[in-house]
């Protein structure tokens, strides 16, 4: 039996393994003892037994957020896209104070494409300029000519209006219906005066409340009633 005994041992599938102890519950303890082997003339009972190899402790991540937290947090914290000099010489030439230049250059740290960051550091260097120097707004806008453009503008318009179709067929039944009043004992130009008074007066029912109150569109309608009078 002993016999047996000992060469169950030398069996690859017999492996005895240690325990753990209490204080290193916590750790994942690896290792192994190798088969014992008998020494020459021992029986089972007195196998040789050598001593547990030392305990490989392996940390099961307990310290990897303890190492993350003790790392600077400036490296957690944006980078800036473009250059500190690019900043400075942006404030430089819109003369910026130091609080806006300090703005942009935060700006400089979002998370966009840098040539949408560019163009966004630039638009915001021009709008502190501008804030900065309210003179210059208007020293560019040279007023009289953007009134000169409004006028032209509005002269073309003038020449470009024209009446509906639907205006035109109310006029003329206006004018149809002032001439044959048999009250009337005037005629000629005064139907005219009076077909341009009595649409006037009620404009927004007629639907002419777009004409009045441009001189060019008023015109427009006086030549309409006065040729449509004179070929009743």
């Amino acid at each position: 039996m002993s016999a047996n005994f000992s060469s169950s041992l030398h069996h690859p599938v017999f492996a005895p393994y240690g325990m753990p102890s209490p204080a290193s519950s916590n750790l994942y303890l690896s290792y192994t003892l190798p088969p014992a082997s008998p020494t020459p003339g021992s029986t089972g009972s007195d196998l040789y037994t050598p001593s547990p190899p030392p305990i490989i402790q392996h940390d099961c991540g307990r310290n990897n957020s303890s190492t993350m937290l003790a790392e600077s947090p400036s490296s957690f914290e944006g980078t800036p896209i473009v250059r500190p000099l690019f900043i400075d010489n942006l404030a430089m030439e819109h003369k910026l104070t130091e609080s806006q230049r300090k703005k942009t250059a935060h700006h400089g740290k979002d998370s966009v494409r840098k040539p949408e960051l560019l163009v966004k550091l630039y638009e915001m260097s021009l709008h502190f300029e501008l804030y900065n120097n309210p003179k210059v707004i208007e020293d560019q806008n040279n007023t009289d000519t953007l009134r000169g453009m409004l006028r032209d503008l509005q002269i073309r318009l003038e020449q470009m209006f024209a009446l509906t179709p639907n205006q035109n067929k109310t006029s003329r039944a206006i004018v149809l219906d002032l001439i044959y009043d048999p009250l009337r004992t005037c005629y000629q130009d005064l139907v005219g005066a009076d077909v341009f008074d009595h649409i006037k007066k009620n404009s927004k029912q007629f639907g002419f409340d777009n004409v009045f109150g441009v001189p060019a569109y008023e015109k427009v309608l006086e030549k309409l009633i006065t040729r449509q009078s004179s070929s009743v």
